[in-house]
C-alpha cells in the first residue's frame, strides 16, 4: 500500500495537468476566435472597398455621360444662333 502523501500528491499533478491542459485549451480557442475576428473584419473590408471602387466607376461613368451631353448641345446648330440673338 502507497502512503497517502503519494496518492495526494499523484492527485495534484493530474489535477494540475488537467488544469494546464485546459489553459492550453483556452488560449488555442482565444487564438482562433481572435483569427476568425481578422478574417471576417478582412472580408468586410473587401467588400467595402469593392463597394467603393464600383460607386466610384458610377460617378465617373455619370459625368462622362453629362458631359457629352454638354458638349453635343455646345455643338448643336440651333446653340450659336441661341448665344448670338
Amino acid at each position: 500500500m502507497r502512503p497517502v502523501h503519494e496518492v495526494l500528491q499523484q492527485a495534484f499533478a493530474l489535477l494540475a495537468g488537467d488544469i494546464e491542459h485546459t489553459q492550453e485549451r483556452n488560449e488555442v480557442t482565444s487564438h482562433s476566435a481572435a483569427n476568425a475576428a481578422a478574417f471576417g473584419q478582412a472580408i468586410e473590408n473587401a467588400k467595402q472597398l469593392f463597394v467603393g471602387q464600383i460607386q466610384s466607376l458610377a460617378r465617373l461613368h455619370r459625368s462622362r455621360r453629362k458631359r457629352a451631353a454638354t458638349m453635343a448641345a455646345f455643338e448643336a446648330p440651333g446653340y450659336l444662333r441661341l448665344l448670338l440673338e
